[in-house]
């Protein structure tokens, strides 16, 4: 009975993990290996040495702002990109009418 406790168990062999290589990130400072994944789940932070990652613009944008916040401004994406279109459009009537004026 004792015997058994000290028996070395015998365990099942597991099978190989593969891991794509666009999985994986290598942090520019301690060159250790990350999955992506856990990298923009800590805001490109290198868990190993907390050396902050490159980010883009719109992961900078979506770590900065909520996510009710990006919604609004995904629903009045087009509303902006009237106003605006009709700024450089008055901008345009309002230079040919002084040019018009001047002559």
């Amino acid at each position: 009975m004792i015997l058994e406790h000290f028996k070395r168990k015998k365990y099942k062999p597991v099978e190989a993990i593969n891991i794509q290589a666009d999985m994986l990130t290598k942090c520019p400072e301690c060159g250790s290996m990350i999955l992506k994944n856990d990298v923009s789940k800590s805001f490109k932070i290198c868990p190993s040495c907390d050396k902050y990652l490159k980010m883009t613009a719109k992961e900078r944008i979506k770590s900065l702002l909520d996510s009710a916040l990006l919604n609004i401004l995904k629903k009045r994406k087009l509303e902006i990109l009237l106003i605006f279109q009709n700024i450089k459009i008055s901008r345009i009537f309002s230079e040919k009418l002084l040019e018009m004026m001047k002559q």
